[in-house]
């Protein structure tokens, strides 16, 4: 049993499919934005300061999540996550094959429930933008309300398959 998280993040590319029937898997990378202060986030395509830090998860879903994940989410949906963190030990290689590191730490979250897709879809009559998940329409003003309304409510991980 490892930690479990609780995020929200975007999706940093269109999730694939990778396996096939009881070893079916989706990996993706997703962005979770984090308040730093004025000015001292990560820098944007300006070179500016922002106000927040962007951290990566690597994140794996499996079987019947795998494919849902990768019919219905895009690059850039917003999506929630609880999992478990996992992490590993490898050895880090320079573009030579050099070992620069013996004991690096790799982590990736394991996920056990997701929401979403979760996506700004146009303005509202207020110039303000207004989200709207993939099914119903159900908009709202994202400054007001903070949320949307998923896909499907919490979807269960199936059997831990390792691949």
């Amino acid at each position: 049993m490892g930690i479990t998280v609780h995020f929200t993040g975007k999706m940093g590319k269109t999730p694939e499919l990778k396996g096939e029937g009881d070893k079916l898997y989706a990996t993706v990378g997703i962005a979770v934005n984090t308040f730093a202060g004025e000015g001292k986030g990560d820098p944007d395509r300006d070179g500016k300061t922002t106000a927040y830090k962007t951290t990566w998860l690597n994140t794996v879903f499996f079987k019947g999540t795998a494919k849902f994940v990768a019919e219905k989410f895009s690059q850039g949906d917003t999506i929630v996550v609880q999992g478990e963190l996992e992490t590993s030990s490898y050895e880090k290689k320079d573009r030579d094959g050099n070992v620069i590191d013996s004991n690096a730490l790799g982590m990736r979250v394991r996920a056990n429930k997701i929401e979403g897709p979760f996506r700004v879809v146009s303005k509202n009559g207020n110039g303000e933008s207004a989200a709207m998940s993939n099914g119903p329409p159900n908009s709202f003003n994202i400054g007001q309300a903070r949320q949307a309304v998923p896909v499907r409510q919490a979807v269960p991980i199936e059997d831990d398959v390792p691949f």
